[in-house]
């Protein structure tokens, strides 16, 4: 993912004149901007100051894979962002790399209960597909095979990588469900975004 990310920066350090804007937030339980440092959005491009590419590629060297993973507050904290930051005419996006860890279906025994957006992630990313036209894409990296392989004790399921809810977010997101699968996508995907 780092690589993936440093990769993006330098194509678009190769562009300039088109306005795309982006933030990088990194998340387990909580939900913290890595970049811009001070909030809000930032653009990269050929034109942009030294100091904001230095800052981008500090926050790409911070990210670290920690804790639980809570992905509706992830979710929320980036539709804020685009809410608040985003440009009229600018398409929304929320590119989400997971293993989508730590989440199980509700199924029929959900129905009937209040549960705060946060905390169903699947209702969420239809809301704001649905009102605010954020699309959403999914990097799901990990597989239950891979991880199993690490070790020799018995997981509890939350730990364990699950495409499910990738594939759900995506699937009520308006995204490409080609994007769930690996690591194998990464570079493709970020060089094509950058582009």
């Amino acid at each position: 993912l780092k690589q993936s990310l440093r990769d993006l920066l330098e194509m678009r350090l190769q562009i300039s004149g088109r306005i795309s804007r982006l933030a990088l937030l990194e998340f387990n339980h909580q939900t913290r901007q890595r970049f811009p440092r001070e909030g809000g959005m930032a653009q990269l491009d050929a034109g942009s100051p030294a100091h904001e590419l230095d800052e981008f590629r500090h926050g790409v060297a911070l990210l670290r894979p920690s804790g639980t993973t809570n992905i509706g507050n992830a979710l929320h904290a980036a539709a804020n962002l685009l809410y608040q930051h985003g440009r009229t005419g600018n398409e929304k996006r929320i590119v989400l790399v997971s293993d989508g860890a730590d989440w199980s279906p509700k199924g029929e025994t959900g129905s009937g209960e209040v549960v705060y957006a946060v905390q169903e992630p699947v209702s969420l990313m239809a809301h704001l597909h649905r009102d605010m036209g954020i699309r959403f894409t999914a990097i799901g990296i990990g597989t239950e095979e891979l991880f199993r392989r690490r070790g020799t004790y018995e997981p509890t399921p939350a730990v364990v990588p699950n495409h499910a809810l990738l594939e759900e977010l995506v699937k009520v997101g308006g995204g490409d469900p080609t994007t769930v699968g690996g690591l194998d996508i990464l570079e493709d995907y970020f060089s094509g975004l950058a582009g």
